[in-house]
């Protein structure tokens, strides 16, 4: 014997339609569920959204800088101004050792960056850089950031910085823009002096995660001097080519110009794509030129001649 009973229920935008059975003695519910068209909608746009945007961990060899407790240097480089050490201690959460890098000096040599190499890293691609960092001296600010290098010439593109001198936990955002013979690098960055002495930066706990499948709309600042070795006139341009669909973007910002002493010897605001500077009445010799938006800090040297 067989007994069929239809049942509806109406709750906002769902709806439920159970069908009642019994069959020999025994019933079977069957419940179906139903969207409205403008929920279904939405439910689609989420299921699109999640399945495109995917961040995935990409493995910073010793981030951590240690191995089984253990001081382990392995997987990072430096230049030739400074250098990178083991030294006991970790940041919060983190293990016995950390990583100690003394800062370049623009009496001697500068700049000075730790990094890391990751040639599977291409243009656009979107990440989240996390670590933990401070500095010996609250003057010099230190940080961690995203950069590229080409032919041995590092160029930082974003960064978070502190001048801070006990553990401090940094996080920055940013699109790789990198171009033909460009290598993504990871850089621990400790800073600079201008004087006979050395600032150091320490560093830990070092992770970061790719974004798949996002679009970020604020590309990193980009910055080139020319012409460089200059008589004294020269441009510095400051936007870039966000797509092509769209004009040069305008950064609003400082730039600085400092010597080899840290004197101040030019100050101005950008108002515009490229800013055009005279110092030709300057001493010949190496300058140090600083970009400063809300974004990002950028150091370039400049050399009159």
């Amino acid at each position: 014997m067989t007994d069929i009973n239809i049942r509806s229920a109406f709750f906002g935008d769902f709806s439920f339609v159970v069908f009642h059975e019994r069959k020999d003695m025994i019933l079977f519910y069957y419940i179906f569920v139903f969207l409205n068209p403008s929920l279904m909608k939405k439910l689609y746009t989420l299921i699109l959204f999640f399945s495109s945007t995917v961040s995935f961990s990409q493995v910073i060899t010793n981030g951590s800088f240690e191995n089984n407790n253990a001081p382990d240097l392995t997987g990072w480089d430096n230049q030739f101004c400074g250098s990178m050490l083991s030294a006991a201690g970790g940041c919060p959460g983190g293990g016995s050792w950390h990583m100690d890098a003394t800062a370049g000096n623009t009496q001697s040599c500068f700049p000075e960056y730790v990094y890391q190499k990751f040639p599977n890293i291409v243009n656009g691609q979107l990440v989240s850089l996390d670590g933990w960092a401070y500095t010996d001296f609250v003057n010099y600010p230190v940080s961690i950031g995203i950069g590229k290098i080409n032919n041995n010439t590092i160029t930082q593109l974003i960064s978070a910085s502190t001048v801070s001198t006990t553990w401090t936990q940094l996080n920055v955002s940013a699109t790789y823009n990198l171009g033909v013979g460009d290598t993504a690098i990871v850089i621990c960055y400790p800073g600079m002096t201008f004087g006979p002495g050395n600032n150091v930066g320490h560093f830990d706990l070092l992770s970061m995660n790719l974004f798949m499948g996002v679009t970020d709309a604020s590309a990193p600042l980009s910055v080139t001097i020319f012409p460089n070795p200059s008589s004294g006139s020269f441009t510095i341009g400051h936007a870039e080519l966000v797509s092509a669909s769209q004009t040069l973007k305008q950064v609003q910002g400082d730039i600085k110009v400092y010597n080899t002493l840290g004197e101040l010897v030019f100050c101005s605001s950008i108002t515009d794509n490229s800013t055009t500077i005279n110092l030709s009445e300057a001493p010949k010799g190496i300058y140090f030129i600083t970009v400063t938006t809300s974004e990002t800090t950028i150091t370039q040297k400049l050399i009159i001649q």
